[in-house]
């Protein structure tokens, strides 16, 4: 086995683009804003049980799309019902 040699960068490409950690930066304060804002949403939902027609109308009065398929199965996920129907859907038997 090769002994590891630590060779350290040329001083050129130790210096970061000013720019380019900016926008980094920016970045990672949007993932971060955005995670914060989804944790948020997910508590409401949560807090007031909502249901899908609930949460869809409560949509359409915020003039953003009803929630699709995929995001309220991972709604029931998070509430710990992957499997379940959303609490508005009711089986009669025979």
């Amino acid at each position: 086995m090769y002994p590891y040699i630590r060779h350290d960068p040329p001083e050129d490409q130790r210096q970061a683009n000013p720019d380019t950690v900016k926008r980094v930066r920016s970045a990672v304060a949007d993932i971060v804003e955005t995670e914060r804002r989804r944790h948020r949403a997910e508590g409401l939902v949560h807090s007031w049980d909502l249901n899908r027609e609930d949460l869809d109308k409560a949509a359409v009065s915020l003039g953003i799309p009803p929630v699709s398929d995929e995001e309220w199965g991972t709604i029931l996920a998070a509430r710990g019902k992957p499997d379940q129907p959303p609490p508005d859907h009711i089986v009669l038997d025979g």
